[in-house]
């Protein structure tokens, strides 16, 4: 029986959508932090139904390349070489795994500006019952 190779240009392809996912999330938020601002609770309401919307796609465009992974051993550590390694560690063998690791990199900077994003929203809406504990004003 013949192994199949990982198909790369699929797996770019699925991170390029999840990486347009998350800035997708990124606009949601933007939009969100405004509904919040204006106190209009139900702008708010249904922006974080389309931002959650939004995430579970992320989500799903990172299990399909995982589900890629499935069909040999081969390619399953290459998946966990291309999303585990360290970026800049990382031996960028071809053109498409370069692209990999430049989306990661900026997939990685966009979630740590929405995680900043999320605690001051956290904040603003919860105040002192927010997980991060203290109120401030966006």
């Amino acid at each position: 029986m013949e192994q199949m190779e990982l198909d790369m240009r699929q797996v770019l392809k699925l991170l390029e959508k999840r990486y347009a996912s998350i800035l997708e999330i990124a606009r949601l938020t933007r939009e969100l932090e405004d509904a919040l601002g204006r106190d209009d609770r139900a702008s708010a309401l249904l922006t974080l139904q389309m931002r959650a919307d939004e995430m579970a796609k992320a989500d799903e465009y990172m299990e399909e390349i995982w589900k890629m992974g499935e069909s040999n051993a081969q390619n399953l550590q290459k998946l966990r070489w291309l999303f585990r390694t360290e970026p800049s560690a990382a031996s960028e063998e071809g053109e498409e795994e370069r692209a990999v690791y430049s989306l990661r990199k900026k997939i990685c900077q966009m979630v740590e500006r929405l995680q900043a994003s999320d605690k001051r929203l956290s904040q603003r809406v919860a105040g002192l019952k927010s997980y991060y504990g203290t109120t401030i004003k966006i």
